[in-house]
């Protein structure tokens, strides 16, 4: 590449999305020899085959259960999930058809909508909200709902306490954190990023669930379709541009300042340094296709540390 050219948002998030793609693989893949997890998981699966409730499994757990139930998947059998939420999984080799059912239309503009007016009724702030929905289970969320009915007015309580609140959060928190990164490896990522830059006051909730939001790859239209159309492509370019945008962002925030995860010990500074040395290396005129696998390596492990912090690992 030229090492005069300057990465437009759309080509930085696609030549990440490859990297993406395999830091996500690898950190699924250690999850997943986890004895424990994987006892949750040959539970999760029997309540499945039961037509029980899955109750509070941990959102990246959700990912593997989810995202490789082809055996009851072919029959299109529904999953119960918690608060009346469920999902329907048709062809398992088509994510799209993974969908998340909350007695309400679940597009994007609507779940917005209602959470911006529960934001109305509640007081509650766009941090607040998105990290309820960055949870790491839905037990944590509810359990941050009760800590934060403390903060709003005695006579808006009630309605942090209701089931169609409680449903609205932790559908949109399942959709978000666990289908759409089924849906679209690589997003699981960027959403850890969005979100969090949200929490810590830096942008709002349209930024990651509007249509048009600069940090949110999965809300345009057709972007979980695998087939080939004029919108589908149109939705990848959004997509790539989007995701860009989360890795822009990270570059110019992280030179004023810490930025840590869920106030774990992960401080994004790490990954900031690390997309700066690989990107460096990939502009480079200079082919050193062996300095490039060692950037790369150092930059998966680092998005592995990342989705680690952010899930509470």
């Amino acid at each position: 590449m030229d090492k005069g050219k300057e990465l437009k948002p759309s080509e930085l998030g696609r030549l990440l999305e490859p990297i993406l793609k395999v830091a996500e693989q690898n950190y699924l893949n250690k999850l997943q020899s986890n004895e424990f997890v994987a006892a949750r998981q040959e539970e999760a699966q029997q309540k499945i085959v039961l037509y029980e409730e899955v109750g509070f499994l941990p959102n990246d757990e959700q990912r593997i259960v989810f995202g490789s139930a082809e055996s009851w998947a072919r029959e299109k059998q529904g999953v119960r999930l918690n608060e009346g939420n469920w999902l329907q999984i048709g062809n398992p080799s088509n994510p799209a058809e993974i969908k998340v059912h909350m007695n309400q239309n679940t597009t994007y503009p609507r779940l917005l909508r209602s959470l911006q007016r529960l934001q109305r009724q509640t007081g509650l702030s766009d941090a607040e909200v998105s990290s309820l929905l960055s949870s790491k289970d839905s037990s944590s969320l509810a359990s941050k709902l009760i800590e934060l009915k403390n903060k709003v007015a005695p006579d808006k309580r009630d309605l942090l306490d209701v089931r169609e609140t409680r449903k609205l959060l932790m559908g949109t928190a399942i959709l978000t954190q666990s289908i759409e990164p089924i849906r679209r490896p690589g997003v699981a990522t960027a959403h850890a990023l969005a979100f969090t830059f949200i929490e810590h006051g830096d942008g709002t909730l349209k930024d990651i669930i509007g249509r048009t939001g600069k940090w949110a790859p999965m809300t345009p239209v057709g972007a979980s379709c695998k087939r080939d159309n004029p919108k589908t492509r149109t939705a990848e370019v959004y997509r790539h541009r989007r995701v860009g945008n989360l890795f822009v962002h990270l570059l110019v925030q992280t030179l004023h300042g810490d930025i840590f995860i869920k106030q774990s010990g992960y401080n994004l500074k790490r990954l900031a340094d690390a997309v700066r040395a690989w990107k460096t290396e990939k502009l480079c005129v200079r082919e050193d296709t062996e300095a490039l696998k060692n950037k790369e390596a150092i930059l998966i492990s680092e998005f592995e540390l990342l989705l680690q912090s952010y899930h509470g690992r």
